[in-house]
């Protein structure tokens, strides 16, 4: 016969549920919650926790796709590069000369 043997170890969570977690502990971090890092918002130091949880997601599922973590975080995939780095503002840095 069958016999079901009882798993021991400990549950792994899902992809989804990693990426939430990682995402609430830097919204935790940043004095936010997960809601203001994936919302439309562009306030400075909400774009900064989402680049830092962008970067987070990326570093746990490397393999991941611009375009799918584009999807989780509602943003173009363009927005995903430069929040990894890998595109450089267009715009010209203030060099703190008026």
């Amino acid at each position: 016969g069958y016999s079901r043997r009882r798993m021991t170890l400990a549950p792994t969570l899902t992809r989804r549920a990693e990426i939430k977690r990682i995402i609430a502990e830097v919204a935790e971090r940043h004095g936010l919650g997960p809601r203001d890092i994936i919302e439309p918002g562009r306030f400075g130091h909400i774009a900064i926790a989402r680049h830092e949880a962008v970067r987070a997601v990326h570093d746990r599922f490397p393999v991941m796709t611009c375009t799918r973590l584009a999807a989780i975080f509602r943003r173009d995939h363009t927005t995903i590069l430069f929040s990894l780095g890998r595109l450089r503002s267009k715009k010209p840095r203030s060099m703190g000369l008026r």
